[in-house]
């Protein structure tokens, strides 16, 4: 982790559409994901009174950085709902 901040160009972003499960919420999942290798330095620096990252940010982020982790994520969001029923 460095303390410089990386930036994408919109075009290398990976964006997908995601579904509005709430175990895939941004403020549940934003922890975890922080500590991933390299995601942190594409992240706002966190204080206690900001507001988390856009659901498109947060995604795009985590689909371009760590696709497999961002699809085990929702694989087992679905996974969750189908088991329910």
């Amino acid at each position: 982790m460095t303390n410089q901040k990386k930036a994408f160009k919109l075009q290398e972003v990976v964006l997908k559409d995601m579904p509005q499960y709430p175990e895939l919420a941004v403020n549940k999942l934003l922890d975890g994901v922080l500590k991933l290798p390299e995601v942190r330095d594409y992240f706002p620096t966190r204080t206690p009174l900001s507001k988390p990252p856009s659901k498109r940010f947060f995604w795009g982020i985590l689909h371009t950085l760590h696709p497999d982790y961002a699809g085990k994520l929702l694989d087992g969001a679905i996974k969750n709902r189908n088991l329910e029923r």
